[in-house]
């Protein structure tokens, strides 16, 4: 009996999806020819079950009760393979719990009341409409706000489910750029959490800069690199530290781990997110982190796009800015003009393609000083040209979803690793 069922079901099914009527007569013609039918009595069988079938009226919940069926035994099936990967010393724990969130999560998407994520364009307008009207009367904007133009001016500030690429080559200050986002984020809007996943640099090398930036603020400029052994500073000096120190904001938390993985920061920021909501996430860089798949049948441009594809997801899961910082091809270096463009990116389409906005940081004064003069120039000159950009730290924003794209000038102290407005040095 299961087989002539099946094949009926396929039957009213291929009729409901042409939109025609699924009746006794026009399904016995499709299944006339098939034995199994004939013997359990062709069109009275039909008939009989349409005779025994529930008033329309029951329908709707008879059909609920077959969906809340099918859900229980997918639950039941994801419930049971967790628990045979749970026994498989092989695997380790995270990775079972990452794929078993996900087959909850693919569940309870397909399993949402209709309507959960659909919203009619209208309804979508008007909740629009309404989030201005409450910017305008309170002053309080969805964007996070640091202070730097670069971002709050061009980009409009930093804003949840969004991925951020920040590219340089090395010297151009992107680290730099990166942390003065991150210190700026975190003391302007301390009720959020802002992790800083430092590959390149430990903890000590970022908190060198961030006194010293403190430091720079406060008058007393003392320069990073002087404080990396504690004898060859005065006492005066580390009694100023001491002081810097206790201005650093502890939602900046950082994470030097020797290896990172996509998996790594999920499991991190997902562990932090109970602590309190995450506003911005920092990652340098992103060609040194890991890439497991590397070498068996995963190539250079296909990891890297499922890393960033993965951040991209984990931006909207969590609903926060991640801000990755990206190393930049050498080609940039053969060019006269070594202002970063867009294919200068590594495995530029898969980095461009998820990204929301992409900024380049570029330092004119760092070509000047190994160049020297060109054919033509006086020393003077050069010199001249050399002292009128050394403070300065172009932002150039090639790809903006959300507005025009442009250049920002900062003004850069690199001895301090102090990032800030042009008016701020200059006003």
């Amino acid at each position: 009996h299961y087989p002539l069922r099946r094949q009926r079901q396929m039957c009213i099914r291929d009729r409901i999806s042409q939109g025609r009527l699924a009746e006794p007569t026009s399904l016995a013609e499709r299944l006339r020819a098939d034995d199994l039918f004939q013997t359990f009595g062709g069109l009275r069988y039909l008939a009989d079950l349409v005779h025994h079938a529930p008033l329309q009226a029951t329908a709707p919940d008879y059909a609920r009760r077959i969906h809340d069926s099918a859900q229980r035994r997918m639950l039941i099936e994801i419930a049971a393979q967790a628990g045979q990967s749970a026994r498989d010393m092989e695997r380790e724990p995270f990775g079972i719990i990452a794929d078993t969130d996900a087959a909850l999560s693919a569940l309870m998407t397909a399993s949402a009341p209709d309507g959960h994520t659909l919203i009619d364009a209208q309804a979508a307008a008007l909740e629009l409409v309404a989030e201005l009207d409450h910017e305008a009367a309170t002053g309080f904007s969805p964007g996070i706000m640091t202070g730097l133009d670069c971002i709050d001016v061009r980009l409009q500030g930093l804003y949840p489910n969004e991925l951020i690429i920040l590219g340089g080559r090395p010297s151009m200050g992107k680290t730099s750029l990166a942390r003065a986002i991150a210190m700026a984020t975190a003391r302007r809007n301390p009720e959020v959490l802002v992790p800083f996943f430092c590959l390149e640099m430990d903890r000590r090398q970022i908190s060198r800069r961030n006194l010293s930036a403190f430091s720079y603020e406060a008058g007393v400029r003392l320069q990073y690199r002087s404080m990396k052994r504690g004898r060859d500073l005065p006492d005066e000096d580390r009694a100023h530290l001491q002081q810097m120190g206790r201005q650093v904001p502890t939602n900046f938390v950082l994470d030097d781990t020797a290896v990172l993985t996509l998996d790594h920061i999920r499991r991190r920021l997902m562990s932090l997110s109970r602590k309190g909501r995450i506003g911005l996430v920092v990652i340098d860089y992103l060609q040194i982190m890991d890439m497991p798949g590397i070498g068996y049948g995963l190539n250079m441009t296909t990891a890297l796009g499922q890393i960033t594809k993965g951040l991209k997801q984990l931006a909207k899961q969590l609903s926060c800015t991640i801000l990755l910082l990206s190393q930049l091809s050498r080609k940039v270096e053969e060019r006269d003009n070594k202002r970063p463009m867009l294919s200068d990116l590594r495995e530029s389409g898969s980095i461009e393609q998820d990204a929301s906005s992409v900024l380049f940081t570029y330092r004119e004064a760092y070509y000047l000083e190994r160049e020297g003069p060109k054919k033509g120039e006086t020393v003077q000159d050069h010199e001249l040209a050399l002292h009128g950009c050394m403070r300065t730290m172009e932002v150039i924003c090639a790809k903006s979803r959300e507005g025009p794209i442009g250049t920002t000038r900062q003004t850069y102290i690199a001895e301090c690793d102090v990032v800030m407005n042009e008016e701020q040095a200059y006003g």
